[in-house]
């Protein structure tokens, strides 16, 4: 099974690919104009991460948090058993966290997350190292990979 980005998984837009690669190209360039202290771009960067996080269709990203107990909420949503991914990369991918902290970006209802994203999908920069089946109500959890 592949791990991808909302975006990739899509209908919203016949080339969902292009679609992708749109929005990580003006996500780098508002990172890039916004590190060199550009306002403007700030404002536009913490409108794009405040609306990949509720327009499924806009997110490039795969998202992942740092914190074990928000994958876990996740993954026991509506009280369902479910799946909590350990993923290890090269580097940080697009720390969405990190990003907020360092330009003072309102993070609104989702800054808990502690998100980053991992573009595009999961794959030679960005794989799977553990993953561990989860049940609501206090029952065992199972590493079920590798």
């Amino acid at each position: 099974m592949q791990i991808t980005a909302p975006s990739l998984r899509s209908g919203y837009f016949d080339d969902p690919t292009a679609w992708t690669e749109m929005q990580i190209d003006l996500f780098t360039r508002l990172l890039r104009a916004s590190d060199r202290g550009d306002k403007k771009a700030q404002g536009h960067l913490e409108d794009q991460l405040l609306h990949i996080q509720s327009a499924k269709h806009a997110n490039p990203f795969v998202s992942c948090s740092h914190r074990w107990s928000i994958a876990l909420s996740f993954a026991l949503f509506n009280d369902t058993p479910g799946y909590v991914l350990t993923i290890v990369g090269r580097g940080p991918g697009f720390d969405i966290a990190a990003v907020r902290e360092r330009h003072g970006l309102f993070g609104d209802a989702v800054d808990h997350l502690v998100e980053f994203g991992v573009p595009r999908a999961l794959g030679d920069d960005f794989t799977v190292e553990q993953v561990h089946y989860v049940q609501p109500f206090g029952r065992a959890t199972e590493v079920v990979f590798p």
